[in-house]
């Protein structure tokens, strides 16, 4: 075997899934990506602080028919900001609408994405667990077998219960706290985090009163999501995967089974 072949051997043996059974699914396949996501959501909130710093470089006000901008007065020079700027190149690369882009802006796009990914992760990891169950109990009905209609995550959860027949409880207050979550990211990627005032908004509404930290309060039309929101659906993805990982537990405690 020259280098080459030895080196894809290794890559292959690196990205292999560790073998594991319904007794080890949590601690072999969910707690790693938990830890990693813990690292993601600090990553981003150094990206967002130093955001932050860089708004502060914008002291400078400029209003343009009625609407204020900001820039850095280092690195414009004084003689282009006049009446001529309105319509000019300059204003394009260094002018900050509403003087927030920075500290408010860009941040909050970047959390909308941490929570739509926090929860693309956990609809994939309850799929690949009917998957890996189905395969391992060789059924007959697999999840693709099964309605749609409550989304992937309502088809898994009706997967594990009736066919795998593990203990699932959707009235559980980590389950009612996943939902809310739900609602939550539901609205930034159906309607952009716009608050329409609608009646069907209201969920959304008494969820934001009912936890003002989870939220910024300029989130008055337009959902601005915290640090602190990000960490708790984590928390409560973390924490629905261990209940889960416990009516395995009850239900292979005499099995010894591998993928």
């Amino acid at each position: 075997m020259n280098n080459a072949e030895k080196g894809r051997e290794e890559n292959k043996m690196i990205l292999r899934r560790p073998r594991t059974t319904p007794l080890t699914w949590y601690k072999d396949i969910i707690e790693n990506m938990i830890v990693t996501l813990r690292d993601y959501l600090g990553v981003l909130e150094e990206q967002i602080s130093v955001l932050n710093k860089k708004q502060e470089e914008f002291v400078e006000e400029y209003e343009i028919d009625g609407q204020y901008f900001y820039y850095n007065s280092a690195e414009v020079p004084p003689e282009i900001v006049d009446s001529t700027w309105t319509n000019s190149i300059d204003k394009n690369s260094v002018l900050v609408s509403g003087g927030d882009f920075y500290s408010d802006y860009v941040p909050n796009i970047q959390r909308y994405s941490a929570l739509i990914t926090l929860y693309s992760f956990f609809e994939i990891q309850l799929i690949h667990l009917c998957n890996y169950l189905c395969n391992i109990n060789e059924r007959r009905i697999r999840l693709k077998d099964l309605n749609r209609r409550g989304g992937e995550i309502g088809r898994a959860l009706l997967y594990l219960k009736k066919i795998e027949e593990l203990e699932i409880n959707r009235g559980s207050p980590t389950w009612n706290e996943i939902t809310s979550i739900r609602k939550i990211r539901n609205k930034i990627v159906h309607d952009n985090g716009l608050l329409k005032g609608s009646s069907k908004e209201d969920d959304v509404r008494d969820y934001i009163e009912q936890h003002p930290e989870y939220f910024d309060s300029k989130g008055k039309k337009q959902l601005r999501i915290t640090e602190k929101f990000l960490s708790h659906a984590l928390e409560a993805f973390e924490t629905f995967f261990l209940e889960l990982q416990v009516s395995l537990e009850k239900k292979y405690k005499r099995h010894d089974l591998v993928i």
